[in-house]
């Protein structure tokens, strides 16, 4: 890209985004069962952590109640 016609930050698509994953859900490959809390749920989550923190990208939650919040 031409960095000479990309919009002043902030301005544009030059901006932050926010990105929510649907349906993201901690399911144990070896017996398919579905974890909703406890140890395998943190160990779950501190994965997507790593990840999003190698794209240089912030975590903000992982919310197992299906709910939306307001953005």
């Amino acid at each position: 890209m031409d960095e000479s016609k990309k919009p002043p930050v902030g301005q544009g698509l030059n901006k932050p985004a926010e990105m929510t994953l649907l349906n993201v859900r901690c399911i144990y490959k070896s017996n398919g069962k579905e974890y909703k809390d406890g140890p395998m749920v943190n160990k779950y989550r501190d994965t997507l952590i790593k990840k999003t923190v190698e794209l240089d990208a912030e975590f903000v939650s992982y919310d197992l109640s299906g709910n939306l919040r307001n953005l």
